[in-house]
């Protein structure tokens, strides 16, 4: 779908969900349904992907399954029977954290400073 369209479509959602087959390519990827779905305040269940466990660890938006129907479902249904009040009072901090850390803005400056820390030091 065209990105414009992306906050239409989730504005209808419920609960985001990511479920990748782990393997070492889904590992090694930082999928963006997760970031587009915290950044939007919706809550997400996402499988045990490693690149995502280590910057979502902590946030109340995601909470993880196994790649298997049962645990994913029933983790699905736990934020469908949740109060939206909680998760809604959870979501603005976890939104405004994507945006000032994953934006391409920040995330370009990233870039930009890692490639002049390695030039710098190349030369000295």
């Amino acid at each position: 779908m065209p990105y414009a369209e992306v906050s239409k479509h989730l504005a209808d959602a419920s609960v985001g969900i990511v479920p990748y087959e782990e393997s070492a390519g889904t590992h090694c990827a930082f999928v963006a349904k997760v970031v587009e779905y915290v950044a939007s305040g919706l809550p997400t269940v996402c499988t045990p992907l490693k690149s995502i466990q280590r910057y979502f660890q902590n946030d109340p938006m995601v909470c993880f399954a196994k790649f298997d129907g049962a645990d994913f479902g029933g983790k699905i249904v736990g934020w469908l029977d949740e109060s939206p009040a909680v998760w809604q009072s959870r979501a603005p901090e976890s939104a405004r954290r994507v945006q000032a850390e994953l934006d391409w803005k920040p995330l370009c400056r990233k870039a930009v400073d890692f490639v002049e820390k390695i030039y710098h030091g190349a030369k000295g």
